[in-house]
């Protein structure tokens, strides 16, 4: 094996933990449910919509619709793909969060070039509360970080 493929078999190993504790984190820590606010409630009934074939309109409570013209389209694209299944969203956001701690230890190794400094930041990362709370609500925020 080259000092390449050394490294990246070494390094993954360091990630694959980073991965499977960072899941099971979100996996515990949101309680395997997603939270909804107004701009949720856009974003799903947007997704609903367009797999209804009524385009990306919102419903509101009234039952009055409106084009979806304050928020991106891609988000309720993205959730009218995964068939607007909470349970499927739910894991979307779960990987997402995952990536994104592993972004962090990468990040942090490419500066540091050390595994226990990408480590501790992953750490950190992990008992961020505010960090767990964007990938927990139905919103755009977690793909953004990614």
């Amino acid at each position: 094996m080259s000092p390449v493929e050394q490294r990246f078999f070494k390094d993954s190993n360091f990630y694959i933990f980073i991965a499977i504790v960072s899941f099971a984190i979100f996996v515990f820590g949101t309680g395997g449910k997603l939270s909804f606010g107004t701009d949720s409630a856009s974003y799903y009934s947007a997704a609903r919509n367009l797999l209804d074939g009524h385009g990306l309109v919102i419903t509101w409570v009234s039952g009055e619709s409106s084009p979806l013209v304050n928020f991106p389209p891609g988000y309720p694209i993205l959730l009218a793909l995964l068939d607007a299944n909470l349970a499927w969203i739910y894991w979307l956001h779960g990987v997402v969060y995952m990536l994104n701690i592993c972004l962090i230890a990468y990040t942090i190794f490419e500066a540091t070039h050390s595994q226990l400094m990408a480590g501790v930041g992953s750490f950190f990362a992990w008992f961020m509360p505010v960090l767990l709370m964007i990938h927990s609500v139905l919103l755009t925020e977690a793909i953004f970080l990614l």
